[in-house]
């Protein structure tokens, strides 16, 4: 493997993975989830505000998919999450921690139930993955000066916080992604053409998926604005890595 990349896969504590897994290959397989259910809980006129409640059954969902989300259940999650961070755009600050567990699953490769599940359902990622990213636009540092009352600060440092939280969430989300596939023994590569150029040209399945979406645009939009030195680390790696791509590198701005 080019070392480039070597060290791309070191830097995220784990080996660069495949795209998806199958289902019956994890240990604890991810449970059908009743996303209708709770699509009506948020809707419904009686529960739409409701927050606290809403919050909780997506971090339930988190608990019941740990080991990744189902590719045959993205469309209802995508809708799901897209309902998710309107209402955090509007100020319902309680999906904060459960959007952080919704990127660590994200982390995570989709499951498969059926070989063909990636022809079927792949389609969806895109809109999945800028649904997620588009929490980062509502959960950047604050931009005003300190307040001078005590209490205002510390709600202020609080949800500054908070948001920092779910922006290095994010960051390592796209980070994982952008690694996976990047495996020399599995990618097609003309005679003599080294493995870097060839990921350049063609990028690999999750690469081609994140260029698809918002990822970069939202990434840079946050990075421009960010104050966290560490979270500027793992951001600048997830930008590093999702530009091995040269589609995805020209959408940096």
């Amino acid at each position: 493997m080019d070392s480039t990349l070597r060290r791309s896969s070191a830097a995220s504590g784990r080996t660069a993975q495949d795209t998806n897994v199958l289902y019956d290959d994890i240990p604890k397989p991810p449970e059908e989830v009743d996303f209708d259910a709770v699509l009506q809980l948020m809707t419904s006129p009686h529960t739409a505000e409701l927050h606290d409640r809403h919050a909780y059954a997506l971090k339930k969902i988190c608990r019941q998919c740990a080991h990744g989300f189902l590719l045959s259940q993205l469309e209802p999650l995508t809708a799901l999450l897209q309902l998710v961070v309107e209402r955090f755009y509007a100020g319902a600050t309680v999906f904060g921690p459960a959007l952080c567990e919704v990127a660590s699953v994200a982390s995570k490769p989709m499951v498969s139930r059926k070989t063909s599940d990636m022809l079927q359902y792949g389609e969806c990622q895109p809109a999945y993955i800028s649904a997620i990213v588009a929490a980062m636009g509502a959960a950047l540092p604050p931009q005003d000066e300190p307040p001078d009352d005590p209490e205002a600060r510390k709600e202020r440092d609080a949800l500054a916080a908070r948001n920092e939280k779910i922006r290095i969430a994010i960051a390592h989300m796209l980070a994982s992604w952008a690694r996976f596939g990047l495996v020399e023994e599995t990618f097609e590569t003309f005679p003599d053409q080294p493995l870097i150029q060839a990921i350049a040209d063609n990028g690999t399945p999750n690469l081609r998926v994140l260029q698809q979406s918002t990822a970069m645009e939202e990434l840079a939009a946050a990075f421009r604005v960010e104050d966290s030195v560490d979270v500027m680390v793992v951001m600048l790696g997830a930008i590093r890595d999702m530009s091995l791509y040269r589609p995805l590198s020209r959408q940096i701005t």
